[in-house]
C-alpha cells in the first residue's frame, strides 16, 4: 500500500483529506508542521509527500520543506504535490526546480481526485 505523508497545518481539512485518502486506499502519516514532517521522514519512509505550501509563521514554510528535501540525498527524488490555498503565490519555476510534480489548489480538488493523482505518479516512477 502507498504511504502519503501529508503535511497540512489545517486540522480539519488535514483530516477529511486524510480520511477520503485512506477511503482510496492510500496509507497516510499526518504532520501539522514541515519541521516535523522532515523528521518523521526516516521513520515513515514515504512514496509520495502532500504538502500545504503556505505554513504558519514560527515553522519553515512548505517551500523551504522542500529545499532540504532536494538537498538531501535520501529524499532528493522522493515525488511532491503541493496543495496551495486560493491566494498563494506559486512560482511556477520555484516549483519545478524543486521538482514539484503537480501544485493542486485545495479548493478546487476532491480527495478522489487527490489519490488519483498520487497514484499517477507513483505508477510513473516504477
Amino acid at each position: 500500500m502507498p504511504k502519503v505523508l501529508y503535511v497540512e497545518d489545517d486540522d480539519p481539512l488535514r483530516e477529511v483529506l486524510a480520511s477520503e485518502l485512506r477511503s482510496a486506499g492510500l496509507s497516510v502519516v499526518e504532520e501539522r508542521r514541515a519541521s516535523a514532517a522532515l523528521q518523521s521522514l526516516a521513520e515513515h519512509r514515504p512514496n509520495l509527500v502532500l504538502l500545504d505550501i503556505g505554513m504558519p509563521h514560527g515553522d519553515i514554510s512548505g517551500v523551504d520543506m522542500l529545499a532540504r528535501l532536494r538537498e538531501d540525498d535520501r529524499w532528493r527524488d522522493l515525488p511532491v504535490i503541493v496543495l496551495s490555498g486560493f491566494g498563494d503565490v506559486i512560482n511556477d519555476d520555484v516549483m519545478a526546480r524543486l521538482g514539484v510534480r503537480a501544485v493542486l489548489t485545495k479548493t478546487d480538488v476532491t480527495g478522489a481526485e487527490v489519490a488519483r493523482q498520487i497514484e499517477q505518479i507513483l505508477m510513473s516512477i516504477r
